[in-house]
């Protein structure tokens, strides 16, 4: 049901909102450690690693709303009613109908990420590449080299990377001497 959200095919995210219940599990095991607050800081400092991590990744801050199709809050609709409200969106057909544009923007991005990894083992000479997949098995890479010979190597090393059935390569060539 987790969609990609810094793609423009995403439909649908489903956000569930749920600070740590004072009173549950996390109290308890404060009250084993010597400092009380420990739990509270490992919690904090976990959803501080992801919404990092979601910002380098996705380009995206966590908290914008505009990223959501519905935040539900437990603690003021209760666990019961917020276990409703999250299975019967599930059950929607307008979930299920995005969830294929969402797999395929993630099949996506991943393929980026491993075309990315590639450039980068190549040890190009280069200024600000960039790789859309703008569909999938297409690459488009785009920037500055600095070495003709490179412009020729990267369709056929990218080529080889399962998945990939068209490289295009959109590149500026700095000619020698100017680097």
């Amino acid at each position: 049901m987790l969609n990609c959200p810094h793609s423009a095919e995403a439909c649908s995210v489903l956000r569930i909102p749920h600070p740590p219940d004072l009173d549950g599990p996390v109290s308890k095991e404060a009250d084993h450690v010597s400092n009380h607050n420990y739990p509270y800081q490992l919690i904090r400092q976990s959803d501080n690693q992801k919404k990092g991590f979601f910002r380098y990744a996705f380009h995206k801050d966590w908290d914008d709303p505009t990223l959501y199709d519905l935040c539900i809050n437990p603690d003021k609709i209760g666990s019961e009613r917020a276990a409703q409200l999250i299975m019967e969106m599930a059950r929607s057909s307008e979930l299920k109908s995005c969830s294929i544009y969402a797999l395929d923007a993630l099949e996506r991005l991943s393929q980026k990420k491993r075309i990315e990894a590639t450039l980068i083992e190549m040890d190009l000479r280069h200024s600000g590449l960039s790789v859309e997949m703008p569909e999938k098995g297409i690459a488009h890479i785009t920037g500055v080299l600095y070495n003709h010979m490179d412009k020729g190597r990267i369709p056929t090393v990218v080529g080889r990377i399962p998945g990939v059935e068209r490289v295009q390569v959109d590149v500026t060539l700095v000619p020698a001497g100017y680097d």
